[in-house]
C-alpha cells in the first residue's frame, strides 16, 4: 500500500478500472516543456524528468539557482520572464525547431497571497488567473499544433500541477486550471495527449508530486485522463 496520499489517489484509481493495468513504468526519452511556477516542486519535477533521461527546457529569470539546476540536471534553461506571452512563444518555437517537438508539457502554478475575499484586489486576481492560464496554455496549444502539422498521434503528456496554497488567488487559479484540465482532456484525446491535473495536500513533499508526475506520464499510462489527483 502506498504510503503518501498522492500515490494512494492513483492505487485508488487503478482499483476502479475496469481491466487490471500494467504498474511497471516505462519511459522513452520524451521533450518536454516545463512552464509556471520555480518553486521547491518545480526543481523536484525537473530533477526527476532529466533522471529519466528526457530532454527538459524550463524558464526563469532566476540565473543563479536556474544555472544551477542546468549544470546539475542537463536541463535547458530558457532566461525569459514565464508570463510573458511573446517571448514564451518565442522560446518555445525555439525549442521546437531545435527537438523536433514537445511531448510533454508539464504546468506548476503558482501561490499567491493570504489575501481574503474582503481585501483581495479583483481586478489584479483577474489579471493574475489571465497570466497562468495563458502560461499553461501557450505550450500545449504550440504542442498540438506541431503534432496535428506532422500527423503525429502516438504520445503526448500534459500535467497540471495546482497550488496547495489555500487563499482566493491560488483558488481562482486552481479553478480555471482545473476546468481546463477536463475540457483539454476530452479536445487532445484525438492526438493521443492524455491531460490530467495533482493538487498536493499539505503534507505532500515536492519529491512525492514527482513521483506522481513521473507516473502519468509514462508509455503506458495514457489511459489515465482528465484525471485530479
Amino acid at each position: 500500500m502506498a504510503d503518501n496520499y498522492l500515490e494512494r489517489r492513483f492505487e485508488e484509481h487503478e482499483k476502479q478500472s475496469a481491466a487490471p493495468r500494467r504498474r511497471t513504468i516505462t519511459h522513452k526519452q520524451r521533450r518536454l516543456f516545463f512552464a509556471g511556477a520555480m518553486n521547491e516542486i518545480g526543481f523536484a519535477v525537473i530533477r526527476s524528468m532529466c533522471a529519466l533521461g528526457h530532454k527538459v527546457a524550463f524558464c526563469s529569470t532566476d540565473e543563479a539557482s536556474a544555472h544551477d539546476l542546468a549544470s546539475h540536471t542537463g536541463a535547458v534553461h530558457i532566461n525569459i520572464d514565464i508570463y510573458n506571452a511573446k517571448a514564451l512563444e518565442s522560446a518555445i518555437d525555439e525549442f521546437v525547431d531545435k527537438y523536433g517537438n514537445i511531448d510533454i508539457v508539464i504546468y506548476n502554478g503558482t501561490s499567491s497571497s493570504n489575501d481574503d475575499i474582503e481585501s483581495a484586489n479583483i481586478s489584479a486576481m483577474a489579471e493574475r488567473v489571465a497570466a497562468e492560464m495563458r502560461t499553461m496554455l501557450i505550450p500545449i496549444q504550440k504542442m498540438v499544433q506541431n503534432c496535428d502539422a506532422n500527423g503525429t498521434d502516438v504520445y503526448g503528456r500534459v500535467v497540471c500541477i495546482n497550488s496547495n496554497s489555500t487563499d482566493i488567488y491560488s483558488a481562482a487559479i486552481n479553478g480555471a486550471t482545473t476546468a481546463m484540465v477536463q475540457k483539454l482532456a476530452d479536445e487532445l484525446r484525438r492526438f493521443g495527449i492524455s491531460t490530467n491535473s495533482i493538487t498536493a495536500q499539505e503534507n505532500s513533499t515536492a519529491e512525492e508530486v514527482a513521483r506522481l508526475c513521473r507516473i502519468l506520464i509514462d508509455d503506458a499510462n495514457g489511459f489515465i485522463n482528465g484525471k485530479h489527483l
